[in-house]
């Protein structure tokens, strides 16, 4: 019964981005395909990369348990929270940096406007939703859930976090988003690898992309061009994140919660 729960849980985001397409395509189907069908499509796509990828690595094994969705101590959740905000700041800030160097060109702009969530009404709720709370579960359930699982596996446990942190961050489609994309990536494979756990890193990654929408729909940011952050605001972001790292690798050692979502992993890996 408990399984069946986790994956019911697991599978609502794929079956809400249906939805909302299906609902914005009869109300106002040119909107629809301006800017939320580009965010369902991508979640469409990694929920089923994430199925493809169990049925071919993990056949037999249940959702929950492919993707890691297991139970943790809830202060590393608490602690992933805290850290998706921080990380909004330091990929923004570098983001910025790195937009003074480096323009953003004619198609970059087309492609952010499609993206942009600075919008009003059932769109602007629309794409509130997919960009808060089904992407980052697609994400991850793909990347630090069934993706990282197969390679960890065939691997080993840092060879896991690194491609994945370049496969995740192939996504952002922006150049100068790669490298703080790949930094947060390597992060949050790092916290899954301590936790034993999807479940902080969902934490982690609902609230940076909620920090983001938020920012960008209440014009503290914009789509359009880089937020005005100084660079010790980045520098201290950066810092905190490397420190929430340090506190939840400590923190894994003395849980018993994590543990026991560890001592699965070791199992999984026993029986392939």
């Amino acid at each position: 019964m408990k399984r069946a729960v986790w994956s019911i849980v697991a599978l609502a985001p794929g079956a809400l981005v249906l939805g909302i397409l299906l609902i914005l395509f009869q109300r106002a189907p040119t909107v629809a395909l301006g800017r939320v069908t580009p965010l369902g499509l991508e979640a469409v796509v990694l929920i089923a990369c994430t199925g493809a990828a169990l049925r071919a690595f993990r056949p037999g094994v249940d959702l929950q348990t492919g993707i890691g969705l297991r139970a943790t101590h809830p202060g590393l959740v608490l602690l992933g929270l805290g850290l998706g905000a921080v990380a909004f700041l330091a990929s923004a800030a570098l983001e910025a940096r790195l937009a003074g160097r480096f323009p953003i060109g004619e198609t970059e702009l087309l492609w952010r406007s499609m993206r942009s969530l600075n919008v009003g009404g059932v769109t602007g709720t629309a794409t509130l939703v997919l960009a808060s709370t089904v992407l980052p579960f697609a994400r991850e359930a793909l990347f630090r859930g069934a993706l990282f699982d197969a390679v960890r596996r065939r691997t080993s446990p840092n060879f896991a976090i690194v491609v994945c942190a370049l496969g995740s961050a192939l996504l952002s489609w922006e150049p100068r988003a790669v490298p703080a994309a790949i930094m947060i990536g390597v992060l949050l494979g790092k916290l899954r690898h301590t936790t034993g756990s999807l479940m902080p890193c969902l934490a982690f990654h609902v609230v940076m992309m909620s920090s983001q929408a938020l920012a960008e729909r209440s014009g503290v940011a914009s789509a359009f061009e880089p937020m005005r952050l100084s660079s010790l605001t980045g520098l201290m972001a950066w810092v905190v994140l490397l420190g929430g790292a340090m506190i939840a690798d400590r923190a894994s050692e003395a849980s018993e919660d994590v543990a026991a979502a560890r001592e699965v992993d070791r199992g999984d890996d026993d029986d392939t």
